[in-house]
Parts: structure tokens; C-alpha cells; sequence
């Protein structure tokens, strides 16, 4: 696994630290404020091919991890929120296009999201089911050749200001386990019977989350993705993936917070000397960029497993587990450095601690990722 970064990653840096100058950080405080996601970025994103997929002869080629988790740590460090409901878009909707969809979903749903035309949701957890992502009730039932939809989804980013959603279904009631017997969908947020409502959060802002109510929403049978009853296996390969995202995420929450610190602690005295002179000071902060360093690595070798083809499922939830726990330490210690100034609305470091706890829970709690990481030891242990 080569560390370094390669050219063009330094000047893939160079671009995203612009865009991040020009585009983000003039209007940031303006979008928490009024609980604004800017849905315009995408299109500006897309005329720098930086949506995760380039055009090349003709064809459209999906970035690799590698070059993914570089583009979500920076803009995590500048801000999570922003960055999350473009992830939710591309690594999340479009992925699953990309990978699963027909060529009239591509034409239709793929092309205008990849375009910046058109916000992408994935609605997926159901109320009270959290991390079970078999957990699914939403009905899907076969009409003609068509379905009908009731049930309902609940925290789905973007998903009162998306355009189109992927929706997954149980379409059929009685199998003998959760995970079979689930369908995906892509459907207009225009359909009728759709219902929703944004939720008031604390963390990710200024992404929108919202809890969204099907009934007798009808979908045509086209718009089923990949095969009917086969859609947990597309769930699964998608949260594997998108989970070393919400890792690097993380990684440049847990940065972004750890700089601010660290310029705080440069100019702020207490007891007659500068915070950063103050030697329990100066060891939380060799503590915390020792974390944020071993964090990023995990994520690199995840990210480099996944390029390669080989099998990164265990690397995945390694690199998910680490970095968002790292960021929930480091982004407490470094509002700490600001004292009573860390919990005022109006500091840049409030918002990070609630950003961490955020990363942590996204693509499954700490815990299930714990699981999973034990289910792959014990797999290999079989094999042995």
C-alpha cells in the first residue's frame, strides 16, 4: 500500500482547498444559521468532476476510494454537514444507480444527479430500527406491473429536499429470514402518497434529515433496481463501501477541530502562559493528532483493499469503529481548549463534538461495527 500521495491527489487537494475558500466558507456561517443546504454546490461540484464519477470517451467511470476518502476528509474538516448530504447523494443514491440501475434509470436518475441537477436519498432505516438494516417493514405490493408502497422511513438525509429516492421494500412477507425478500426502488419525490417531514437535529447541520410517509405510493415495475427480493445484498455492498466515507469523514472532523484547537491554544493564557505551553495541554495535543494520524491510516488501507478488489469488509468497519471514536474524544478535548467559548452557537468548535457523535452513528452504531469485525474473525477462523 503506497502512503504517499501521488501528484495528482496533491493537486485533487489543491482544488478542493479552493473550492472550499470560495464556495464554503464565505456563506457557512449564513447555512447554519438559516439551516441551509445549498443544493447548488452539486452542479458546481460536478463541473470539477468531483461527484465521484468522471466522463471519459463517453462512459462514466466511478472515482476510486482512494481519491474519495481524500475529497471527504477535507470537506469534512471545513464542514461535516455539508459534506454528509453529498455523500448521502453521490455514495449512497448514485452508487447504487451506478452499480444496479437499468440504462432507463441511468438516463433518467443517474445522469441528472451526477450532473448536480437532481438531490439523491437513500431511505432505508425504518422508526426504531436503527442500525438492523434487514429491519425492514415498508410494504412493497406487487399491483399489475407495478407496486404499491406503504410504510415508513425514518432520518434519511436530504430526504425532504431530494429530488428522487432509493427506497427499499419488503416485497415479499414471507421468507424465512429478514434479509430476504427486500427490494430497492428509485422513484420521483413527486409521487403521490409521499409524505415528508423534515426533523430538527443537532448534529450535521446544515444537511436536512427527514422522516418520509409512503401511502399507496405507486411505483412502476421498471424502476425496481436489480433483481425483486434481492435488494439486502445491494444494502449491504453499499453501507460496506460508503462506510469507509463516513470513516474518512470522521478523520477530518476530528482535523478540522483539532486546527482550531491548536490556533486557540496558540493565542488564548491562562495562568500566565499560553494554553499550548500548559504540559497536560501539549500532551492531549500529541494524543490527539496521534489518533487523528492511525485513524487515517485505517481509512487509507481500507480505501486501498477496496480499490484493489480484495475483501475489505472487516478493513471497512476497522477503519468506521476507530475513526469515530477518535473524532468523539478529539473534538471534546478541543472544545475544551475554548472553555466556556466552545458551547456558544457562535463558535466554529461547537459544532463538532455534535458532528462526531453524528459520524458514529451513520453506516452503523461503534457497536455494530464491533460485530461485524467479530462476525469476520470468526469467519476466518472457520476457514482456518
Amino acid at each position: 500500500m503506497d502512503l504517499l500521495l501521488s501528484q495528482a491527489q496533491r493537486l485533487f487537494i489543491e482544488d478542493i482547498q479552493e473550492f472550499i475558500t470560495s464556495e464554503i466558507t464565505p456563506y457557512l456561517s449564513r447555512w447554519y444559521q438559516e439551516d441551509i443546504f445549498p443544493k447548488g454546490l452539486l452542479a458546481k461540484l460536478s463541473s470539477r468532476e468531483r461527484l465521484g464519477f468522471s466522463q471519459k470517451e463517453g462512459l462514466w467511470q466511478e472515482s476510486t476510494m482512494s481519491d474519495n476518502i481524500v475529497f471527504y476528509e477535507y470537506m469534512s474538516a471545513a464542514s461535516p454537514g455539508i459534506t454528509v448530504a453529498i455523500l448521502a447523494h453521490t455514495l449512497l443514491g448514485l452508487y447504487i444507480l451506478y452499480h444496479w440501475g437499468n440504462q432507463e434509470q441511468r438516463d433518467k436518475y443517474f445522469i441528472a444527479g451526477i450532473k448536480g441537477e437532481k438531490l439523491a436519498a437513500f431511505a432505508n432505516t425504518e422508526p426504531d430500527t436503527g442500525s438492523d438494516a434487514a429491519n425492514i417493514s415498508l410494504e412493497g405490493k406487487e399491483v399489475g406491473d407495478s407496486f404499491l408502497l406503504n410504510g415508513t422511513k425514518m432520518y434519511i438525509t436530504n430526504g425532504d429536499l431530494a429530488d428522487f429516492l432509493i427506497v427499499s421494500a419488503r416485497t415479499d412477507p414471507k421468507t424465512a429470514r429478514r434479509s430476504e425478500g427486500i427490494s430497492l426502488f428509485v422513484l420521483d419525490t413527486a409521487c403521490e402518497g409521499l409524505e415528508r417531514i423534515k426533523l430538527p437535529k443537532k448534529g450535521w447541520l446544515p444537511s436536512h434529515l427527514a422522516r418520509l410517509s409512503f401511502k399507496n405510493c405507486l411505483v412502476p415495475g421498471n424502476n425496481l433496481i436489480g433483481e425483486l427480493n434481492e435488494g439486502y445484498k445491494l444494502i449491504m455492498k453499499t453501507f460496506t463501501a460508503s462506510r469507509i466515507a463516513i470513516a474518512a469523514m470522521a478523520v477530518g472532523t476530528a482535523y478540522g477541530a483539532y486546527c482550531l484547537a491548536l490556533e486557540r491554544a496558540r493565542k488564548r493564557e491562562a495562568f500566565g502562559k499560553k494554553i499550548i505551553e500548559h504540559q497536560a495541554k501539549a500532551y492531549e495535543f500529541s494524543t490527539m493528532l496521534t489518533k487523528i494520524d492511525a485513524a487515517r491510516l485505517l481509512v487509507q488501507r481500507a480505501a486501498w483493499l477496496k480499490d484493489k478488489r480484495e475483501d475489505y469488509i472487516m478493513a471497512s468497519s476497522q477503519a468506521k469503529l476507530f475513526a469515530a471514536e477518535t473524532a468523539k474524544t478529539v473534538t471534546s478535548w478541543a472544545a475544551d481548549i475554548f472553555g466556556a467559548a466552545g458551547i456558544l452557537e457562535t463558535s466554529p468548535i461547537s459544532r463538532y463534538p455534535g458532528d462526531a457523535w453524528a459520524a458514529s452513528l451513520g453506516e452503523g452504531t461503534s457497536d455494530t461495527q464491533k460485530l461485524i469485525i467479530w462476525r469476520q474473525i470468526m469467519a476466518q477462523l472457520e476457514k482456518d
